[in-house]
Formats: C-alpha cells, sequence, structure tokens
C-alpha cells in the first residue's frame, strides 16, 4: 500500500492519557517533568478504513531534542485485517450495525495500549506516532505530542 492510498482510506487517531498523582484520574498527556524519568501511559488508538489490508501499522515513541535530531521507541504493531485483529486481542465494531448515510468507512478498531516504564531521553518533545513503517517519521498517519520540561 503507497503512502498516498493509506492516506485515502484509512483513518487513524491517536490519544495518550496519564493517571494524574494529585487525584488518581485518568488525564491526556500534555506536560512531564524532567525528573520524572520513566512514565506509564494509556495510548489509545482510533483507525478506520475504507477495507481490509494484509498489513501492519507501526506505534511507536519519539524523542525530538533542541537540535532536531530524533530518537524513536518502538511500543507495538496494529494489524488492519480482521484476522490480525483478532488475534492481537483487538476490538473490532461489529458489522451487523447499521452505517450512517454516505459512511465509507467499513472497518473500525479501537486499540488500547498500557505502556509502563517508558524511559525518558531528556527535556524536549515527544510524541506517540502511528506509521506505516517501524521507526519511520516519512508516512505518519497520527501523532500525539507531550513535551518534558
Amino acid at each position: 500500500m503507497t503512502h498516498n492510498e493509506a492516506i485515502e482510506n484509512i483513518k487513524v487517531a491517536v490519544f495518550v492519557l496519564k493517571r494524574d498523582k494529585g487525584n488518581g484520574e485518568m488525564q491526556p498527556l500534555q506536560t512531564v517533568d524532567e525528573t520524572e524519568k520513566r512514565i506509564d501511559i494509556s495510548v489509545l488508538v482510533r483507525i478506520s478504513q475504507k477495507q481490509e489490508y494484509n498489513e501492519k501499522l507501526h506505534l511507536f515513541l519519539v524523542h525530538m531534542n533542541d537540535k532536531n535530531e530524533y530518537s524513536t521507541f518502538s511500543a507495538a504493531e496494529i494489524s488492519l485485517n480482521s484476522e490480525g485483529i483478532a488475534a492481537e486481542g483487538g476490538v473490532e465494531s461489529a458489522s451487523q450495525f447499521l452505517r450512517l448515510p454516505k459512511e465509507e468507512y467499513t472497518t473500525y478498531q479501537i486499540r488500547r495500549y498500557n505502556l509502563f516504564n517508558i524511559p525518558l531521553n531528556g527535556k524536549g518533545t515527544y510524541a506517540i506516532v502511528v506509521a506505516e513503517k517501524e521507526n519511520d517519521l516519512n508516512d505518519i498517519l497520527d501523532a500525539y505530542y507531550f513535551d518534558v520540561k
């Protein structure tokens, strides 16, 4: 699948939550204090597809420092077909539901990844990325950004 085909046929949304130390509630992650050397986060990924593909997407963490250098940390692969979704424990929307008029997408999945003890490489901007190729920033489908200060 080419990048243009992926953009045309697949929608991806990434959300990242972190437990608030004060009240214990899960909150959208925005900023992390640099004294935290490791973080525990919950990543939610929603994927909508016009058709199934025998390929996988990749979830990874990216750290960008002030010199525009980056490092990556692989987290997971995400299947784009029913068999792979089921094998990976993903939840696919049931096909028996009626679709809204003009709805182009036929396959939906929501994934939750609890990532524990993720190492941080110091200050900078971080992103949780879903892309077509592992640790490749050229074919990103969505990213969630946060800062370490």
